[in-house]
């Protein structure tokens, strides 16, 4: 049922979770976030001739996200409300991608937008339990989750370490990361759910966020109890759930559900986090029915990841296609890049691609296409243009295969 792609250019990725629920990350594909009332697919046009993607990127040469290469070369992107090249995204970040889906395989974005859930000291680790706690937040890792910034899993970190981690709302609640990244930052970003409200203050997640110098995006009225919100600002003190304290400089109201024009092709993987049958369910806040015929792979349940295809309809996603993923064969699944060499170190097996923003290893496994890398290793040269495949490990990327792009 799922597109039917080369297996050099269909990475699939551990773990890709829709990023819509009750604390949907809403921001706008056109300039610097959603207002009040806009979702993930904010930008999106009324025709309904386009294609919206969401998902974690995981491969380059332009972005892939939900295995679907996207040409990035004329799209506007935006990291954390800011304009950036593409140079910016890196693996694991979360996108939404207003665009043209070309054919299964291709793609072409408009806009692409990246935000991180939660940025912050790591308050507390369970090493065995995969998680770690980040201003409220509850985040589990697994073996697709990315890390960066000098650690390269959750071993590596310690609780005051401030990370931005990227991911998708999980069915406790919490997140699951696709990338978390360590850094000497001392911002702070929080999406969560208005808990109370007071003159000047808000508790978001356990936190206490004073709003009184603060800028509220998108709602005259300030926020109320029961809003979603997106926060940013500085630490006032602490770093302990129920105790830190967050001045923000800006509050956003964030809508509760995307907002999807009629007929808008759709390509989506998360969490089914309401269940009423295997052809009504919800995916986060999302509303899925599957259409007469839908090819199903799979038993859809409560909790189960799933992958759509499909299209909108009245704020529903009517599904020709419904893939349950089973997380287990997923651990080895490829990342895929189309770059060239910006860096080599043949002793230590070590290459970059894409002007240093992507480095890994190869060893005795990885198979290179001897056609045209004769001398295996040997042969790698800096600037070559390269197809790999890569996996991730508790040490960082390993290269599977290597060959030479055309």
């Amino acid at each position: 049922m799922k597109p039917t792609i080369d297996a050099h250019t269909r990475p699939r990725h551990a773990c890709l979770w829709l990023r819509t629920t009750l604390l949907i990350v809403a921001l706008s594909g056109c300039g610097g976030g959603a207002e009040s009332g806009d979702s993930a697919f904010a930008g999106v046009g009324s025709g309904g001739t386009g294609s919206a993607f969401q998902g974690a990127i995981s491969g380059f040469g332009s972005v892939i996200v939900n295995g679907v290469r996207i040409d990035d070369r004329a799209a506007r992107i935006t990291v954390d409300d800011i304009d950036v090249p593409e140079t910016t995204l890196r693996l694991g970040m979360v996108v939404d991608i207003d665009g043209v889906r070309v054919d299964q395989a291709n793609g072409r974005a408009n806009s692409i937008v990246g935000n991180s859930w939660v940025e912050g000291p790591v308050e507390s680790i369970v090493v065995g339990s995969s998680q770690l706690t980040v201003l409220g937040v509850a985040i589990t890792v697994n073996s697709g989750t990315v890390f960066d910034g000098g650690v390269t899993g959750l071993a590596g970190l310690r609780a005051g370490d401030h990370v931005e981690v990227y991911g998708l709302p999980d069915l406790a609640g919490g997140v699951r990361a696709t990338r978390i990244e360590k850094s000497a930052a001392t911002r702070v970003r929080l999406v969560g759910t208005v808990k109370a409200s007071m003159a000047d203050t808000i508790q978001v997640n356990g936190i206490t966020v004073q709003t009184g110098n603060a800028t509220v995006n998108g709602a005259a009225k300030g926020v109320a109890v029961g809003d979603a919100v997106r926060i940013k600002g500085s630490l006032v003190n602490g770093a302990t759930a129920g105790v830190a304290t967050i001045a923000a400089s800006e509050v956003r109201p964030v809508s509760v559900a995307p907002i999807l024009p009629d007929n808008r092709k759709v390509n989506l993987e998360g969490i089914v986090t309401k269940f009423t049958s295997p052809s009504n369910f919800e995916v986060g806040g999302q509303k899925i029915q599957a259409a007469s015929g839908a090819r199903l792979e799979g038993t859809v349940t409560l909790g189960a990841e799933v992958e759509i295809e499909g299209a909108s309809s009245a704020g529903t996603v009517v599904a020709t296609s419904i893939s349950v993923q089973d997380e287990s064969k997923q651990k080895d699944d490829a990342n895929v890049f189309h770059a060239s060499v910006s860096a080599l170190n043949l002793s230590t097996k070590t290459l970059s691609l894409r002007s240093d923003t992507v480095t890994m290893k190869w060893d005795s496994n990885t198979i290179f296409e001897t056609a045209t890398l004769p001398l295996r290793e040997a042969s790698l040269a800096l600037n070559m243009k390269l197809e790999v495949t890569a996996k991730n490990t508790p040490a960082g990327l390993l290269a599977t295969s290597i060959k030479l792009k055309n």
